[in-house]
């Protein structure tokens, strides 16, 4: 009877022994296949991206009504044939490298009537130029960055009246729409902003 006691008891010993050796290889070998690293992420806050705006540097839209063509102008302090508009188109790079990535500006124009007359393009030109150069959609100028990371473009918008608007009390605003792209004419997603300027007109 103690001889089974015995037997039982070295058993049960050895079945412990070997789980812990067990346990222990497969842990060795576990650890042996595994690594584990700690890598650093820098990330940008927000007062580190580049901001894109333009601001109105001037123009006669305020105190001036644009009158057609095709009269006289008998008064040139209270009216003109030609709405002058300045506008200056600014981007801090605030500290990111911009140096391989070409940043061109691009212009476009939208009528807003407020509904009081349709089809203001038979109505109107518009042209401008940006640093004394007529812009062109096939060469879109090129946002260029001095050695503080910050670029300057100045855009002069020029708008003329070719003929009489019939309609009673009509309203104009001139939507200008900047934004820069890439060569192919691709947005980069942000960084374009609408400049609203309203036009004083007579019928």
């Amino acid at each position: 009877m103690r001889t089974q006691i015995k037997n039982k008891v070295k058993i049960i010993f050895l079945i412990i022994i070997c789980s812990f050796f067990t346990i222990s290889s497969i842990h060795a070998i576990t650890k042996y296949f595994t690594s584990q690293r700690t890598e650093q992420i820098k990330l940008m806050n927000e007062n580190e991206f580049p901001v894109f705006n333009v601001a109105r540097t001037g123009g006669n839209n305020n105190d001036k009504t644009l009158i057609p063509l095709s009269i006289p102008n008998f008064n040139k302090q209270k009216y003109d044939h030609a709405i002058i508009i300045n506008h200056k188109a600014t981007l801090n790079s605030n500290g990111m490298d911009l140096s391989t990535t070409p940043l061109l500006l691009k212009v476009a124009f939208k009528y807003d009537t407020h509904s009081t007359f349709n089809d203001p393009e038979k109505y109107f030109l518009v042209g401008s130029e940006v640093d004394n150069n007529s812009y062109d959609e096939t060469k879109r100028p090129q946002m260029k960055l001095d050695s503080s990371g910050v670029g300057t473009l100045k855009i002069e918008i020029k708008v003329q009246q070719k003929d009489f608007i019939t309609a009673k009390n009509p309203k104009l605003d001139l939507i200008c729409d900047y934004e820069l792209v890439d060569s192919n004419g691709k947005a980069y997603g942000a960084g374009s902003q609408t400049i609203k300027n309203a036009i004083t007109n007579i019928a």
